[in-house]
This record gives structure tokens, sequence and C-alpha cells, in this order.
């Protein structure tokens, strides 16, 4: 098999991953996965699930390995598969894909396994979105033959999205059950002190490989849509194809976008009306020492907006643990640990990088 290019998209929730996979993935020449993978999040999980001390153990791995690519959740599922063959999953060969994988750990049959289905697709490059993959970047730069994005937004504008989809849960059109409401409600956060910071621990996970990243800045790909997808088009050495630009709004935080055609800049600045003066303040005051260095400007607060800002401050506590128990309420014990293995690492890159900051 000839090698591919490899394209992963990593960024902060909420700050275009979809947008820029749906731009990415319109090409013709482009193999994409369903949403995202998590796969380098979940990593863990999977080698204890699927020990591949057996050929068996394999052939599931492969299995779920498609599963995974094709839109499956990794965390949900409990146990390996049982009884499925594979063509009673997706109709694609195992042993195909078995004959080409030459190392026998999780991270090389999971590459394999992309590899083999972009190749049944005709298509000269794969791509993968996962926004906290930005913190397994030690994994995905050790790769051949990788393109990394990173796409960055106004951390105040990624925030009032955020705050905007948790206090529309229950109005949004784009909820079908009162059950996928409730979940969505546990599921939902929002808080300008523990948001502002992870949005930091991200530029400082990008910060440590930005020599091996593209960076994709939100604003330039809504405001400026052909140019910028053309210099994505460039680093990829792809031609540019007029249907990239076409595209349906499948996840804004703006219902009335939803599912409309075309890239839309009506998102830029958006926290001036969907954060209040403290809730700006605090981000302002956490993520000062990028927004300059991003072209984001900073907003004057008057000092009674400061004072009131140390009330949210001090809830801050409370949001934590009321975001673990909503996390135990969702997945137990499983998914805790996973939320605060990812708050260490965000906790990690911060520490790490503290001192770079001005």
């Amino acid at each position: 098999m000839s090698q591919l290019t490899r394209i992963f998209i990593v960024g902060y929730m909420h700050s275009g991953t979809t947008l820029l996979q749906s731009i990415i993935s319109s090409h013709s020449s482009v193999f994409s996965s369903r949403g995202e993978t998590n796969f380098y999040k979940n990593l863990s999980y999977l080698k204890k699930q699927f020990p591949l001390s057996v050929k068996s153990d394999i052939i599931k791995y492969i299995q779920k390995c498609i599963k995974i690519i094709h839109g499956d959740s990794i965390i949900k599922l409990k146990q390996p598969y049982k009884n499925e063959t594979f063509y009673e999953i997706y109709n694609e060969n195992t042993k195909d894909i078995y004959n080409i994988i030459n190392t026998y750990n999780h991270e090389n049959i999971f590459i394999k396994t992309f590899d083999y289905l972009a190749k049944k697709k005709n298509s000269a490059h794969w791509l993968e979105k996962t926004p906290t993959h930005l913190f397994h970047l030690d994994f995905i730069t050790s790769l051949s033959c990788v393109k990394i994005f990173n796409i960055i937004r106004d951390p105040r504008d990624v925030l009032s999205s955020k705050k905007k989809r948790k206090s529309t849960v229950y109005s949004t059109s784009r909820y079908s059950s009162i059950a996928e409401r409730k979940f969505k409600s546990r599921e939902k956060t929002f808080h300008p002190v523990w948001d502002a910071i992870s949005w930091n621990a991200s530029v400082n996970a990008y910060e440590n490989y930005k020599d091996d990243i593209f960076l994709v800045k939100y604003e330039n790909l809504v405001c400026n849509p052909e140019e910028t997808v053309r210099k994505i088009c460039s680093y990829l050495e792809l031609n540019f194809e007029s249907q990239m630009l076409a595209q349906k709004m499948i996840n804004p935080s703006d219902d009335s976008l939803l599912f409309k055609t075309g890239i839309k800049d009506s998102s830029v600045n958006s926290f001036k009306n969907g954060l209040n003066k403290q809730e700006i303040y605090i981000i302002q005051q956490i993520s000062k020492g990028y927004l300059g260095d991003f072209g984001y400007v900073v907003e004057k607060i008057s000092l009674f907006y400061k004072i009131i800002s140390l009330f949210i401050i001090l809830t801050s506590p409370i949001e934590f643990i009321t975001r673990v128990y909503k996390r135990y309420r969702i997945g137990g014990k499983k998914l805790v640990n996973q939320v605060l293995y990812g708050y260490l690492k965000r906790a990690h890159f911060i520490v790490k990088n503290y001192f770079k900051v001005s």
C-alpha cells in the first residue's frame, strides 16, 4: 500500500473544528472519519479492552477501529464485541487489514486501519478530528506523513458559544427526546474560570508543537473563507475545489443557522451580547497573556464589574465538584477518571509553559 497523507484537526471545543473538518473532508481526495474518534484520548481504555494477546483479539480490535472511524463511541462500550463477524459490522475485509499490520500495538493498528479505509475509497488523504487530541500531540507528531491543523478562536466567543449551548438544551430543536435533553444538560458546562483555564491549556499544548502545526484562525476562516481555504489546500498540496465553501452549518450554537448553506461570520464577537461584563473580565484576566498574541482586542471593564466578578470566582470550586458529579452521572467512575486525567493534562501544560507567557 502506498503511503497516504494523514490529516489531524485539533483545537479547543467550540472553536470551529467541525466546520474545518467539513471543509477539508468535502475535497474529492480526502477520506474522513465521522465526527470525533477520541482515539488517543481513550487509548488506555482500548488497551484494557483489547489486549491483543492472540489473533482473535487483534481481529476484534480491528473491527472496533472500523467502528470508531465510522462514528462509534469508544467510552460507551463496556465489553468487547462478541458473536459479530466483520461483515456484519461494515462489510470490510479484516484479513486484508490484518495482513498489512507489521507492528501489533493499538496505535499502529488504528493508523493502518485508517490507511486501508482511505485507500479503499481511492483517497490520497485521510482526516481525523478530535479537539482534545491537542493534548496528545506527542503521539500524533511521531507518525509519518502527518499534517496537523490547530484552529484557534477568541476565547470570549468560545465561552459565549458554550454558555449559549448550555442554556438552550431544553429549547433547541437539535435534540429530539427528553432523555437526550437530560443527557445533554449534564454534558454541557460553562464557567468562565474553568473554561478560560482550559482554553489557556489548549494554547499551551499548541505552543509546544507549533513548528509542526498549521494554525487556522477561526475569524479568518469565516470572514475570508476562500482565501483561507486556498491556503489550507496549498499546505495539503491539494487543488482548491469550489464545493469546499458550500458548507451546511451542522453544529452552530445558534439554532437559526442550523443546516444553512455557506460559511457565516455572524459568530465573530458574539461574546459582546452573549457574556456579561464580569464574565468577559474574568476570561480576559486569565487569557490576557495570549489575547494580544492572536490579535484579539481586550475590552475595557469598569471597576464595578471587576468587583462583582469576585463572586463568580468564589463559585469555581463548587462548579468543579458539580462537573465531576455530572460526569459520574453520565459515565460512572470510568468517565470521571477520564475527566480528571484531562484536567491533569491541562494543568501539566499550564505549569510547563507558565514562564513563557508574558
